[in-house]
């Protein structure tokens, strides 16, 4: 789930997305104007930003994401690439 804090309460925009992307594989994100894709991409990249809150498992090589730091984030992707 992705939300985001605003004046003290949470807003859940996001939920029930389950996505894999297979190694030498592309993946394509289509949809209407304003229905989550780039959200959903921010999110599973880390780039949610202070208010932006994500719940549920993110991994890449079968490393969890999730509640990482940016730094930690960056370490796990930039190892995923190689």
């Amino acid at each position: 789930m992705v939300g985001f804090e605003t004046r003290g309460a949470r807003i859940d925009v996001l939920h029930g997305i389950d996505l894999e992307v297979v190694a030498g594989r592309t993946l394509g994100l289509v949809g209407e104007s304003g229905c989550g894709k780039s959200v959903t991409m921010m999110a599973a990249m880390g780039l949610l930003g202070k208010r932006g809150t994500v719940s549920g498992s993110i991994r890449i090589d079968g490393e969890e994401l999730v509640g990482k730091s940016e730094p930690e984030w960056r370490k796990s992707a930039d190892a995923a690439l190689r």
